[in-house]
This record gives structure tokens, sequence and C-alpha cells, in this order.
């Protein structure tokens, strides 16, 4: 057995839970719940987490720190080749930095709590006030890429499908872009939990849960359902966003197709070669998406489903399903490299240049000369 379901002995647990915060002189938080009420809320409430035994946190904990390793080396290449690189600087790679950045800190913060977790059964030890403040940096972070991956799209539709106007208006709607993409998540992560409005309804079972959470118990995160389903709209007009720009760019991309081929040549193939870069950076970005919805859509079904099941999805789907969402953070810089020929070469031409400290730097911009 990996792990020690305590469903089971689920009201064990509570009574344990009780007579503990009796001992430590804690009650519940409000002090006017019975114990026999807060029995009874917790008992109704989301069941125990399951705790792994040694052998298998040790084996989820190795997985973890590889996949962390992975995001914070890849999108570190990624920051380093956009910074070093004068050719890459164009406004699109500026909201793919900033998508980089916002990745590197979610493999900084939020994945390496989870392992820390994980590794302690699931044990916290520095307070409620803590957990509120790295909650509210998990699920600001997270906001913050998928708005950056809907940004990125409207970014390719409107430099694919409108040229003409966004060469007008491209920094300043890519500055747009970038404003929102940092700023709107605080509204629904630090302003929401920070005050506590996402426990609205869940008064009763955090004032009878967090004495033992606060002290030495778990850091919790159940919202209730009108939060829940606010981020999960808030999900669904993002990815229709993209959906929409994406059906654009591809419609955009068979008639330009056409058009590449009816080229005049007096124009030395440079219009041809604007068009095809425009719809190969499409391409990627495409498949970017792909990788977006397999990674978020599940945590998002998850966690609006989860209040209106009575908190009763398992907390190993649960976890299994953010940490998919994390995975994306890993996985859009392997799909620049391994999609994109400009930013491979680049990446090696950086790769050398940091181990050889001789290659000049207008090298990385040769490599993209070469391959455009």
């Amino acid at each position: 057995m990996f792990s020690i379901s305590y469903s089971q002995t689920h009201q064990h647990v509570i009574s344990l839970i009780i007579n503990m915060n009796n001992s430590l002189d804690l009650g519940n938080k409000s002090g006017t719940i019975s114990d026999d009420a807060c029995a009874r809320i917790l008992l109704e409430g989301p069941p125990p987490a399951t705790r792994f035994q040694l052998e298998a946190r040790i084996v989820i904990c190795t997985l973890m720190v590889l996949i962390t390793l992975v995001a914070i080396l890849d999108n570190s290449l990624v920051i380093m080749i956009v910074c070093f690189n004068r050719s890459r600087r164009t406004k699109t790679n500026i909201l793919v930095f900033s998508l980089a950045v916002a990745d590197l800190l979610i493999a900084l913060g939020p994945m390496p709590l989870s392992t820390y977790l994980m590794y302690t059964s699931l044990t916290w030890h520095i307070g409620d006030f803590v957990c509120l403040l790295l909650n509210s940096f998990d699920v600001y972070l997270c906001t913050l890429s998928i708005f950056h991956v809907s940004f990125m799209a409207i970014d390719r539709c409107l430099s694919v499908s409108y040229p003409f106007f966004y060469e007008r208006v491209g920094k300043k709607s890519v500055i747009l872009m970038l404003t929102t993409s940092w700023i709107a998540p605080i509204g629904f992560s630090f302003l929401p939990i920070m005050s506590e409005l996402y426990r609205i309804g869940l008064e009763d079972w955090y004032a009878c849960a967090l004495p033992l959470g606060s002290t030495m118990g778990h850091c919790t995160f159940f919202a209730n359902k009108t939060y829940s389903l606010a981020t999960f709209m808030t999900f669904v007009i993002c990815l229709i966003i993209i959906m929409v720009c994406y059906l654009k760019i591809f419609y955009e991309a068979r008639k330009q197709a056409v058009q590449i081929r009816t080229l005049s040549v007096s124009d030395d193939g440079t219009s041809g070669k604007s068009v095809k870069q425009e719809l190969k950076a499409a391409k990627t970005i495409g498949i970017i998406l792909v990788a977006f919805c397999v990674c978020w859509l599940p945590s998002e079904i998850v966690t609006v489903a989860n209040p209106f099941l009575g908190y009763k999805i398992s907390d190993k789907v649960y976890g299994l399903v953010v940490w998919l969402g994390y995975v994306n953070s890993m996985l859009n810089p392997l799909i620049y490299y391994f999609s994109n020929r400009s930013y491979k070469e680049s990446a090696k031409m950086l790769l050398l240049r940091l181990r050889a400290r001789h290659i000049p730097s207008d090298a990385l911009s040769m490599a993209n000369i070469r391959h455009r």
C-alpha cells in the first residue's frame, strides 16, 4: 500500500482534532461552536487528507523536484535568449518573455511549496495568515500564466489578420496586454483570498478546522461556490477568446498560403518571408494552446465541481490536476524549442556562448538571420 486512506476513520480523526484543540486550549476560531457541532460540520465537510507512506512520498517528491528543475532551467533560458539577443526582442517575444517570467515564478514558488507539503505529509507549521498569503500567490501566478496565453493569441490574431493596423498600434497593445496580465489577476487572488471572501458560507468549517490547521495541520484551500464559479467563468472566457483568435488565424493562414505562392519575385521574397514568419509564430502559439487546454482544463473543472459535490473529490485527484497545471509552466519553453527552428538555434548559440565565453554577442543574431 502506497497510501493510507482516512475516509474509513473520518470520525476518529475528527475526534482527535477536537481533543487536540481542547488540550492545546485552542478551541474553535469563533468560540461559539460546540464540540458536537464541530464534529458534525467536519464530518459533512472535506474529508481528511490522504497521507502517503514515506516510500511513496520520496518517489512523488523526486518527480516533483525534476519537473520543477526543468521548469526553472528552460524558462530561464527563454528569458536569457530574449535579453541577450536583440533580434528576438519583438513585440510578440516580449509577451513570450513575460510568460516565461510568470512560469519561472510558479517554478520558484508554488511548485517547491507543494513538494514541501507532500514530503512533510501535508503538515503546516507557519500559521493561517502565511497560508492565505501563499495561496494568494499561487492563484495569482496561475491566473497570470493563463492571461498571458490569452493575450498571446490576441497578439498573433492582430498580427496575422490585421497587419497594417497591428503595425500602428502593436507596441501600445502589447503594453496594455502586459499591464492587464500582471494587474487583473490580483482581483482573483489577493483581494478575495486575503479578505477571506472565498470562505463566505464555509465559516463554520474553517472555524472548527483552523485551530489545528493554524498550528500543526494543513494549509487548506476550499473555496465557496461563488468564488469557484467566478474563477471558472474567467477561464472559460479566456478559452473562448483563444479559440476565436485561432479560428481567425487559421482562416487567414489559408488565404495567405495562396498569396505566398503568387508573390512576385521582384520583392526578393521579403513579403513571403514576413508572412511565413507570422504564420510560424502563430503555429507555435497554437501548439502552446493545445498544451494549455490539456494542462489547465482538468484543474479548472475539478476546482469548480468540488464545492457542488460537497468537497468530496479526493485530495489525490485534486493534487494531480493542480500539478498538471504546473506542468504547463515547464512545457511552454520546450514547445518553443522543438517547434521553432530560429529559437532552437538561438538557444544553442546562447548555451555555447555561456560555455565557451568567446563567441561574439552578434553570433546569436546571425543564427536567427540564417534561419528566417
